[in-house]
């Protein structure tokens, strides 16, 4: 992940956080996550691969890592 995509993920993670707690519930990511038109069983897959704390929400650090991952998939369509 290079810089300028951890500046991109990091902004949109500061608007998606409505909640200003620093985490990103799944109810808060539903949308945007599946704005991606990934099927929800590979965002569900990239949610508990970002999760590294498995607290069942992400901070930015697991939200750029799933951001990352989402395109990605896009991409190389893995």
């Amino acid at each position: 992940i290079n810089t300028l995509q951890k500046e991109k993920w990091s902004e949109t993670f500061l608007r998606a956080d409505v909640q200003g707690n620093g985490f990103i519930t799944g109810e808060e990511a539903r949308v945007l996550f599946s704005s991606s038109g990934l099927s929800a069983v590979d965002l569900s897959k990239i949610w508990a691969l970002s999760d590294l704390t498995m607290d069942r929400k992400l901070d930015k650090k697991e939200f750029v890592i799933a951001m990352f991952l989402i395109n990605a998939s896009i991409k190389f369509g893995f």
